[in-house]
């Protein structure tokens, strides 16, 4: 039986203050469940003509109140003076922004997480509002894309520039970094080497395609034959050795002639033969240079262009090139992997972006059969559909099966009842809200800046938690093992010289060491009083991440 939302607010009733949602649209929504989930007090805050999952917050344990989060009375009435951190996740980004600002003048201790679009707007946001954050669906949710278009499994991370990677696991397997519950535990992806690895792999393999083409493969084998029967003809007919045969031949059908054999004293029909295999030399010759001058510059116009060219093989195409798009498309080039992409050029001003990455990008239609097949879609390892029309990504990875029936398929979808039944009924692998991945980040923001990301497993949720050992805190000069005891999981502790995952059980927390540990959400406030003064509950420090 899930537990009430008396129960739930009981769990945290020395929390000092609420958490205000504004905007009831799926991500305030998603939001808003979280935070009820954790046990946290929350009020939503959204005009009734938008509340169309009010019944479901209530549902949570949430309180709604009817208003707008840009009209100060609506705040107040919300209780702005009160509230421990006010999520703002209305798409308008001005609007969140004053928002921001008249519940800071209002409390001026209030958390404020926002999100917003504008990556210039939010930077100087970010540096001038004090305890804010500043966040986007398309960071927080591009990640999560990449990991189920490479087919992996497991829930994949980056925290402290290490990819981290949920999943069960043997307690003896090495790359372990904290055993969470049962065989749930954290390990490193490894994906830096293997993303180097791969780069240089992808890089030798378009050098190889650009100069490969069937032409030259067909003057190279006419080459040969020429070779061959010219070699047997002088060895036989000539008198010559078979090497010098063969060195003849080659010397004659390359112009160099070094006059040390010739066909001076040979009857009439070897030099006939002579003459002809200088014909051809000359014109097979002339044909390979050129074919070979054809593919490079070829090559070239099309990059410059930013024209896919239909011979990629185990790469990735990403359909609709937004702001979540391009976000996957980083995220696959900074593992290694190869991607062509292909979108509708509108103002949004990402294709030259895309181009400018080096990913050849055709300005047209996904649904077209014949635009797919220019993407290379029937080679491709996945394809990414991430336009904003569900019925289009649906289309789009319906099409690709059709081309390539072992591609991964990934479809963003807003509405998650129809992801779940596209799935299960149309066989693609992933059918993703944008909104549900990002959620979970949201309300991890929401908590402090001390709690990096979170991490949902079943029906279990877990923080990923930062913080300095302060000298005369109660951690300080502790070992492992005993923050183990307070059910803290410590993953990882570095300094100004040194940065060590999964630390020895009797490593000691020595002052000024960062720790990064995995708890429950119980366990939160236990570990920021063990290593007070890391600035948690107050997030002193704002920062950004770009919408896209």
């Amino acid at each position: 039986m899930p537990a009430t939302a008396a129960s739930r607010r009981s769990k945290t009733a020395t929390l000092a203050g609420h958490y205000i949602v504004c905007g009831l649209g799926q991500l305030g929504l998603r939001v808003a469940e979280v935070l009820c989930e954790l046990g946290e007090s929350v009020t939503v805050l959204a005009p009734a003509a938008h509340r169309d999952f009010a019944a479901r917050v209530r549902a949570a344990g949430a309180r709604v109140v009817d208003g707008s989060s840009e009209v100060e009375d609506d705040l107040v009435a919300a209780g702005v003076r009160e509230a421990r951190c006010l999520v703002l996740t209305e798409d308008a980004d001005l609007g969140n922004l004053r928002a921001a600002l008249e519940a800071k003048e209002r409390n001026s201790d209030i958390r404020v997480v926002l999100r917003m679009f504008n990556i210039e707007l939010a930077h100087r946001a970010s540096a001038l509002l004090s305890n804010t954050e500043v966040m986007s669906l398309a960071g927080v949710a591009a990640p999560f894309l990449v990991t189920e278009a490479l087919g992996e499994s497991t829930e994949t991370l980056t925290v402290w520039d290490r990819r981290l990677m949920l999943r069960e696991a043997p307690s003896e397997e090495a790359s372990v970094l904290a055993r969470l519950a049962g065989d749930l535990v954290l390990q490193d992806g490894g994906a830096a080497a293997r993303a180097a690895r791969r780069s240089r792999a992808r890089t030798l393999e378009q050098a190889v395609r650009i100069l490969w083409d069937r032409r030259l493969a067909t003057v190279l084998a006419a080459v040969g034959v020429v070779i061959t029967i010219s070699s047997v003809a002088f060895w036989y007919l000539a008198g010559f050795s078979p090497i010098d045969a063969a060195y003849f031949t080659v010397t004659t059908m390359t112009t160099v002639g070094y006059g040390d054999l010739n066909l001076l004293t040979q009857p009439w029909e070897i030099k006939v033969m002579g003459m002809v295999l200088m014909f051809l030399g000359a014109t097979s010759l002339a044909a390979f240079y050129a074919l070979v001058t054809d593919a490079v510059v070829g090559a070239r116009i099309q990059a410059a262009l930013g024209v896919p060219d239909g011979t990629n093989r185990g790469h990735f195409v990403v359909c609709g090139v937004g702001n979540i798009g391009f976000r996957v498309i980083e995220h696959l080039l900074s593992q290694g992997h190869e991607v062509t992409a292909c979108d509708i050029p509108d103002d949004r001003g990402y294709v030259e972006p895309t181009r400018r990455l080096g990913v050849p990008l055709l300005a047209g239609d996904a649904l077209v059969a014949d635009n797919l097949r220019l993407l290379g879609v029937e080679r491709a390892r996945a394809v990414i559909a991430t336009t904003e029309n569900d019925v289009t990504n649906l289309e789009i990875a319906l099409a690709s099966r059709e081309l390539n029936p072992e591609a991964r398929l990934v479809a963003r979808i807003f509405d998650t009842e129809l992801a779940a039944r596209a799935e299960l009924q149309f066989g693609i692998h992933a059918c993703r809200s944008v909104s549900s991945i990002a959620a979970p980040y949201f309300a991890a923001a929401a908590l402090g800046s001390d709690v990096k990301t979170m991490i949902r497993h079943h029906e279990d949720l877990w923080l990923l938690a930062e913080a300095r050992v302060e000298a005369g805190s109660e951690a300080a000069g502790k070992t492992h093992a005993w923050l183990e005891e307070q059910e803290i999981k410590l993953m990882a502790v570095r300094n100004s010289d040194a940065e060590s995952w999964h630390p020895d059980s009797n490593h000691v927390l020595n002052v000024d060491e960062e720790l990064l540990v995995a708890l429950r959400r119980g366990r939160l406030e236990t570990f920021r009083r063990v290593t007070p003064g890391n600035g948690a509950a107050a997030g002193a420090g704002a920062s950004a991440m770009e919408e896209g």
